[in-house]
């Protein structure tokens, strides 16, 4: 090297690394080691597609970890491995990609709404997802009001995914097969199927292109079932009249016959006490003189022809008089009580509330007020009546 120069290569070589070697700062991102991390078991996403997964390890192996993944602080004391709350898609990208590490940061405010909202923003969740969350959240007593405040979404949504939870295994497989994953068609379908069972379950075996099952299908299929429960009422009712006809004949046939044999003793009575009148009648006009035999005897014959008489007026003519004064007379029963109102308490949630009957609800809800003061719209079916006060 010349004297001019005093740097030999090897101090070359230290500047050279030290001009590619990147800055350390406070905003240079940290790695971790992907076998010293592991998924949230409480993770919403149940479902990965597997082709999604495939085009993000794609990338990832061209340009890595765009994001970095958020994870436990403190690791899992029973294998010592941080758990991943936001990011599991990219860890296993990452891990078909054949990386070792990857970019993270600690959360130390872990929260599953906020992993909702998250996954939301990255890749929606699916309707089934959601309604396991919900599910989740409602057994540790959050309300519906409250889980619609914290995902951004209206509180009827929040009712109608908690539908999904325990839906019937013909509608579930819709959902599986990929027919349909729309939240208002398979609410529909699963409230249909509690009133009409049989014939949500035709219909669902039945389809085979996911048009089959829109909603535009299965209001069809609500309107079609109506139709026909109507009919089979009327069909129902129309053979009941029927067959009470003739019995009502044979009544009324029963009824004259009955009213036939009792006039027949009264009108011989009277025929009998007239035939007796007369001679006697007739000796008075000669004699000139009623004997006061004939009085006592007349006044007795006009007695019994009057009792007799008396006897034809049927016994439920009497007791049907006497029914109409004793419901007349007493006052109807609860009128005090009914001039405010009643009101029902009910337990939802674990908790008190009233029942506000004049609210207006979609079908299968009902909005009630707690003791607090606040207002929420739930599903009927979670409603338990304690009292009516």
């Amino acid at each position: 090297m010349s004297k001019n120069n005093p740097l030999e290569l090897g101090s070359l070589s230290s500047i050279a690394k030290m001009a590619v070697k990147k800055p350390v700062s406070e905003g240079e991102r940290s790695f971790m080691a992907l076998n010293k991390l592991k998924p949230d078991p409480n993770q919403p996403r149940k479902e990965f597609d597997p082709v999604y997964i495939q085009e993000l390890s794609d990338s990832i192996r061209e340009h890595g970890v765009l994001k970095s993944i958020r994870v436990s602080r403190q690791p899992d004391p029973a294998d010592g491995l941080h758990i991943i709350y936001m990011g599991e898609c990219r860890y296993r990208a990452s891990l078909l990609a054949g990386k070792e590490d990857i970019p993270y940061e600690f959360d130390d405010n872990y929260d599953p709404y906020a992993q909702v909202v998250e996954n939301e923003k990255q890749r929606p969740l699916r309707p089934h997802e959601l309604a396991l969350f919900i599910k989740a959240r409602k057994a540790e007593g959050h309300t519906y009001a409250h889980m619609a405040q914290k995902l951004t979404i209206k509180e009827n949504r929040v009712a109608k995914l908690a539908a999904l939870i325990d839906w019937p295994s013909h509608i579930g497989g819709l959902y599986f097969d990929g027919m349909t994953s729309d939240v208002e068609t398979l609410y529909m379908l699963v409230t249909l199927n509690k009133e009409y069972p049989a014939e949500v379950e035709a219909f669902c075996k039945k389809a085979r292109a996911p048009e089959d099952v829109g909603r535009v299908a299965v209001k069809a299929l609500k309107t079609r079932i109506q139709e026909e429960k109507v009919r089979q009422q009327a069909d129902s009712d129309r053979q009941a009249q029927q067959a009470q006809q003739p019995a009502a004949a044979g009544q009324q046939e029963a009824q004259q016959q009955a009213q036939q044999q009792a006039q027949q003793p009264a009108a011989a009575g009277q025929q009998e006490a007239q035939q007796q009148v007369k001679p006697e009648a007739d000796t008075a006009s000669k004699g000139g003189g009623t004997p006061k035999w004939l009085e006592e005897q007349r006044k007795r014959d006009a007695d019994r022809a009057a009792q007799q008489g008396a006897a034809q007026q049927p016994a439920a003519g009497q007791q049907e008089t006497a029914a109409s004064s004793a419901i007349q007379a007493e006052p109807m029963p609860g009128a005090e009580e009914m001039k405010d109102g009643p009101r029902v308490l009910v337990k939802v949630f674990g908790k008190e509330a009233y029942l506000l009957l004049d609210a207006s609800c979609e079908y299968g809800f009902a909005r009630v007020a707690f003791t607090s003061g606040v207002e929420e719209e739930v599903l009927a079916e979670d409603l338990e009546v304690l009292a009516i006060v």
